[in-house]
């Protein structure tokens, strides 16, 4: 073992320690200089109180033990090292092995042994956890056998289904009370306040008008802020619910709070909600198809609208419409459009973009038709029904 900080090759060293003497007071004890040159009244330094020094500098020094890989020590054991104590206590802060150990509990009783085994539970006491199980529902954890403590979220709410999850790092602080969870380093999935980066996703069952979404994992009752995901069935017929794993139903809302109307989305689109504490509202809805441009008027489809104020006017290729149109706007939505083909301003009304057709875009072009309308509206549009 390499010699830190010792005496090396002075007179009389030695390489193993000599029993320590002394007898301790019940109070400190400390020096004392002589009185003067002549007198000797002032403290001895013995060996025994040098080598004590020594053993508890040595002990900080080696307390980091080796690296994992390679054996090597993780602070060298040179006693010539200036900043040898510095190091060994900015690795021990660093490398956080104190405050980490590995969960040995079941899934809502979780239990670690620490290193040192800290004498009691204070307020403060940071621990990291590698979980041995995903949590189902309300969790405790035992540090060292001082006993169960309630985990539980910064806002006092018991822990949900994976919070926590198998092989996932967990970290959390005593508060004096219970230990709060302030970090999952787990891609968590389950709503009900659950911590975590990944979005629940389900193809949806139930009805155009109440639609339900089986989740697996199955997740928690909702609460403010939880976010879901599910892929539309059939298209949305009007007001709607939503009923995830059971829970609800709850109205389910455009994001400006609004109830939804036909064809708001349509089968295969992917809906993202979020839970406001009372409805989810769609944050965002994604086509599940792509357009058709092969096939005029078929759904999927893209085709124009040109508008003016007595409505919208659909263009085919590079003909404008001069009939009055058919179709309306509501929301984001142009219902059955119709118009002419050719022949403009005299052309016979034919009707071109039959259905229920959607909004992609919204632009303007300069005129250079006619000077009535010299700037034109265009609406890109693509059929949904």
């Amino acid at each position: 073992m390499p010699d830190i900080l010792g005496p090396a090759n002075a007179d009389h060293a030695v390489t193993t320690r000599p029993a320590d003497s002394r007898t301790f007071s019940t109070l400190d004890t400390w020096f004392q200089d002589c009185s003067n040159p002549n007198v000797e009244d002032g403290t001895e330094i013995q060996a025994s109180f040098n080598n004590g020094i020594l053993a508890a500098l040595r002990s900080l020094w080696r307390g980091n033990g080796s690296l994992a890989v390679g054996g090597a020590k993780v602070v060298p054991e040179v006693g010539s090292d200036d900043h040898g104590l510095t190091k060994s206590v900015q690795h021990m802060i660093q490398r956080g092995q104190m405050s980490f150990a590995v969960d040995t509990g079941t899934a809502n009783a979780l239990a670690i042994t620490l290193s040192p085994a800290p004498p009691e539970l204070i307020a403060g006491l940071l621990v990291r956890v590698k979980a041995a199980h995903a949590t189902t529902g309300a969790a405790t954890i035992d540090v060292n056998g001082l006993g169960a403590v309630a985990i539980k979220h910064p806002d006092g709410t018991a822990l949900g289904v994976d919070d926590i999850v198998a092989a996932g790092v967990a970290e959390m602080v005593f508060d004096g009370a219970v230990f709060q969870l302030v970090a999952s380093h787990t891609d968590a999935v389950g709503g009900g306040g659950g911590v975590g980066f990944r979005v629940p996703y389900a193809v949806a069952t139930g009805t155009a008008s109440a639609i339900a979404a089986d989740y697996s994992p199955d997740t928690a009752t909702p609460v403010a802020g939880d976010l879901m995901s599910v892929k539309l069935a059939s298209n949305i017929a009007g007001a709607t619910t939503f009923s995830p794993d059971g829970h609800g139903p709850y109205a389910l809302k455009d994001m400006n709070g609004a109830a939804l109307f036909a064809n708001f989305a349509i089968a295969g689109d992917l809906l993202l909600m979020e839970f406001d504490g009372t409805d989810f509202r769609v944050l965002n809805r994604l086509p599940g198809s792509s357009p058709n441009f092969m096939t005029p008027g078929a759904i999927g489809s893209l085709g124009l609208a040109f508008a003016d104020i007595n409505g919208y006017y659909p263009i085919a290729d590079h003909d404008i419409v001069r009939q009055p149109s058919l179709g309306y706007v509501f929301g984001n939505y142009v219902y059955n459009i119709a118009g002419a083909t050719a022949g403009w301003p005299t052309g016979t009304a034919t009707p071109l973009f039959t259905g229920t057709w959607r909004i992609l875009s919204a632009f303007s072009l300069d005129s250079i038709i006619t000077t009535a309308y010299p700037r034109v509206p265009i609406l890109l549009c693509q059929r949904i029904a």
